[in-house]
């Protein structure tokens, strides 16, 4: 709702204390001429928030209309084989899981006589699938695509010489 002979300027409070935890084994071997790489991860991080949103018209604070402690848990693991088939030829396959846990304390009652919830728990979780192939047909270029749900990296080329890389996305 604008307060249109004041002003719709908000105030944002947002405290946040985080802690959190990254860990990763990386192990390389051999299954007959194949040399494989293989990754295992986990990532935690807590965020315990103090979150507040006020009116202020003029630049003075008034009505307040959130102020609520926010606790959000991620959780994730991960898993990553590479095999090398030939010196130019290597495939990868992954899957990461993630959790997710929300909960919500609001200090102020509802606002209106709706039935919003403005205080609870929700929680997710989400599992991506990857695959992935490099090609390496001379030792200075570098092809490689990955495909998968959640796939944080695209289809790239990449060329070096002299210890400098030049990274192009396609």
């Amino acid at each position: 709702k604008l307060m249109a002979e004041h002003g719709d300027m908000i105030h944002q409070r947002d405290k946040r204390s985080i802690v959190g935890l990254k860990a990763r084994y990386r192990r390389e071997d051999t299954l007959g001429p194949f040399a494989l790489v293989s990754q295992f991860g986990v990532e935690l991080r807590h965020d315990d928030i103090d979150n507040g949103l006020e009116r202020a018209p003029r630049r003075i604070w008034s009505d307040q209309l959130v102020d609520a402690n926010v606790a959000q848990t991620s959780m994730g693991v991960f898993l990553d084989e590479e095999i090398s088939w030939l010196d130019w030829l290597h495939t990868s396959a992954a899957l990461r899981a993630d959790g997710y846990l929300f909960a919500v304390d609001s200090k102020l009652s509802a606002v209106d006589d709706s039935d919003a919830r403005t205080s609870g728990e929700r929680g997710a979780t989400r599992l991506s699938p990857k695959a992935g192939l490099r090609i390496s047909p001379i030792k200075w270029f570098e092809l490689f695509a990955n495909l998968g749900y959640g796939s944080r990296r695209e289809i790239q080329a990449r060329a070096s010489y002299d210890r400098t890389v030049f990274g192009v996305t396609l």
